[in-house]
C-alpha cells in the first residue's frame, strides 16, 4: 500500500517536471518590432548602427519566488551615456524595485507572474562585434576584415538557465552587404553564356578580395562588370580582358593578406607584393584601354589606392 502511494507521488512529480520543462521550452516571445529609424534589411542587421525593438512577452505561469531575465549582448552600447537600455511600456505584475534598478543594465529581471509584459530596448551595435582584424596603412587609412554572423542573438529571454525566446538576425557590415547585393545582381544578370564562366571567375576572385578586407576594391570591380556590355558574337579581346582582371584580383588578394605581414613589421615584404601588383595592373590596363575604358579606369583607381597604401 505504501509502495503504491509512493509510486503515485513519484508519477505526479515526473508529470510536473515534464510540464515545467515543456513550459520552459515554449517561446514566451509573442511578437517584436523594430520601431526606430533603422530597420533590418531582409534578414540582416548592421554593425555600427542604433536599433530600437519593442517586444511582447507572454509569461505562461506564476512562480512568484522565481525570476526571469531579458538580456542583450554585453558589448552592446547605450545610445547615449545617460540613456537606459530598457523601457517597460505596460503594467506588468512582475516589476519590482530590483527591476527598476536594472533599467540601465544589459540584463533586466522580473518576478514570474503569469501575464503580458511589454518591453522596449534601445542599443547600438558597435562595429567591433564583427571586425576580425584591422590593418592600419602608413597613409592613415584603416582596412577592416569583417566576420559575418549568420545567427546573431540581439535579445534573449532566460528562465532558470533555459532560453524561452530570442530575437535573432544575420549581422554584417553595411559595406559587405552592399558588395553581396551587387554580386547577387551580377549573378542574376542576363549575361551571354559565352561570357558566364569568365565572369564567374572574376566574381570568385572579388569574393576573395572582399574576404581579405579590401571590400571597396571588390565593389569597384563588380560595379564595372555590371556596367559592361557583352557583344555577340563573343569578343576575344573582352574575354581576355576579363581573364586578365581575374588574375589582377588574385594579386590584390595577396596584397590584402600581405598587409598582415606589415602589421607584424615586415614592411619590405609588403612593398615587394604591392610593387609587383602595380606592374601587373599597368600591363593589364594597357590591354583594357582598347576593350572597355570603364574597367580600365577602375583598375587605374585601384593602382592609385595601392600606391597610397605603401606610402
Amino acid at each position: 500500500m505504501v509502495s503504491k502511494k509512493l509510486l503515485i507521488i513519484l508519477f505526479l512529480m515526473a508529470i510536473a517536471a515534464l510540464a515545467s520543462t515543456s513550459l520552459c521550452q515554449e517561446s514566451w516571445l509573442t511578437s517584436y518590432e523594430f520601431v526606430g529609424a533603422n530597420k533590418p534589411v531582409d534578414d540582416t542587421i548592421f554593425a555600427d548602427t542604433d536599433y530600437e525593438v519593442e517586444m511582447v512577452i507572454n509569461v505562461p505561469f506564476n512562480l512568484t519566488d522565481k525570476r526571469f531575465s531579458v538580456e542583450i549582448p554585453s558589448n552592446h552600447e547605450p545610445l547615449t551615456p545617460t540613456t537606459p537600455f530598457w523601457e517597460i511600456t505596460n503594467d506588468y505584475a512582475g516589476v519590482d524595485e530590483e527591476t527598476m534598478k536594472e533599467l540601465a543594465d544589459r540584463t533586466i529581471t522580473f518576478r514570474v507572474f503569469k501575464g503580458e509584459l511589454r518591453l522596449k530596448v534601445k542599443f547600438r551595435i558597435p562595429s567591433e562585434n564583427i571586425v576580425v582584424y584591422t590593418i592600419n596603412a602608413p597613409n592613415g587609412a584603416s582596412y577592416h576584415i569583417y566576420d559575418v554572423k549568420d545567427s546573431y542573438v540581439l535579445v534573449s529571454i532566460m528562465f532558470e538557465g533555459n532560453p524561452v525566446g530570442s530575437v535573432t538576425f544575420r549581422l554584417t557590415s553595411s559595406k559587405v552587404y552592399d558588395y553581396e547585393t551587387k554580386v547577387k545582381e551580377l549573378q542574376s544578370a542576363d549575361i551571354p553564356p559565352e561570357y558566364r564562366s569568365i565572369v564567374d571567375a572574376v566574381i570568385d576572385e572579388s569574393n576573395r578580395l572582399n574576404e581579405a578586407g579590401l571590400t571597396e576594391y571588390a565593389i569597384s570591380i563588380v560595379d564595372s562588370l555590371l556596367s559592361l556590355e557583352f557583344p555577340k558574337p563573343p569578343s576575344p579581346m573582352l574575354t581576355y580582358g576579363l581573364a586578365a582582371t581575374s588574375v589582377v584580383l588574385g594579386i590584390l588578394t595577396l596584397v590584402g593578406f600581405a598587409m598582415y605581414a606589415r602589421a607584424r613589421g615586415e614592411n619590405a615584404y609588403v612593398k615587394h607584393i604591392v610593387d609587383s601588383a602595380l606592374v601587373d595592373i599597368a600591363a593589364v590596363k594597357t590591354s583594357l584601354d582598347k576593350i572597355d575604358t570603364r574597367l580600365a579606369k577602375n583598375l587605374s583607381d585601384i593602382a592609385e589606392r595601392l600606391r597610397r597604401i605603401e606610402k
